[in-house]
């Protein structure tokens, strides 16, 4: 993220995006790195589903999933836009 972003704001688009997307399939764990000029957030995935599905996220999906985070940066008050090509 750009320098300046608002912390808390940040971690609440995360964590607004990993609930909507991840949450109810497979377990996850996030942290926010402000150790940096350019914040940004780690979001660790557990690749098996407690009831045994395995993650597989296709190329459709994270274009898709891209386009989420957009809209919940700019929902928490972060300007963001969606770069050509993604």
């Amino acid at each position: 993220m750009p320098a300046g972003t608002p912390p808390k704001k940040l971690l609440s688009a995360v964590r607004g995006f990993a609930r909507a997307e991840v949450r109810l399939r497979h377990r996850y764990a996030m942290v926010l790195h402000t150790d940096e000029p350019h914040l940004h957030v780690h979001v660790v995935v557990k690749v098996v589903s407690e009831e045994g599905a395995r993650l597989n996220i296709p190329k459709a999906t994270l274009r898709r999933w891209r386009g989420e985070f957009v809209r919940q940066l700019r929902e928490h008050g972060v300007e963001a836009q969606l770069f050509a090509g993604c």
